[in-house]
């Protein structure tokens, strides 16, 4: 997985039917930060959190993080649960590896237009 300039970022992969999406890229260490600024409501004005500072959202997934996502940090990854996280013991192979290619392609192009 590439991880471009995100450090100590959390990634944020939202489960769909068939695989998992990148939809955000938080700018924390601490899981529980990532998963609360990727739930709609957690803004100041109450808004969409698409709208936090410090949220780099791909536009992968428009729904909030929930029960049965992904978090990815320093290259571990976080199972979503009712109460916390269950680290997940994959390999590199297993994870995710077929709807990141597409996801980082779009991410890359969107913070290239971020920087102009």
């Amino acid at each position: 997985m590439m991880h471009l300039i995100f450090k100590p970022y959390v990634y944020v992969y939202h489960a769909t039917s068939m695989q998992y999406v990148l939809a955000a890229v938080v700018a924390t260490s601490d899981l529980e930060v990532a998963f609360a600024d990727t739930n709609t409501g957690s803004t100041a004005d109450g808004g969409h959190w698409r709208n936090n500072r410090g949220v780099l959202s791909t536009l992968a997934s428009r729904r909030s993080t929930s029960v049965g996502d992904i978090l990815e940090r320093d290259g571990r990854l976080y199972l979503v649960e009712p109460t916390g996280f269950t680290v997940l013991r994959m390999t590199r192979a297993e994870r995710i590896a077929t709807s990141l290619r597409s996801v980082v392609g779009r991410l890359r192009k969107f913070i290239e237009r971020s920087k102009s």
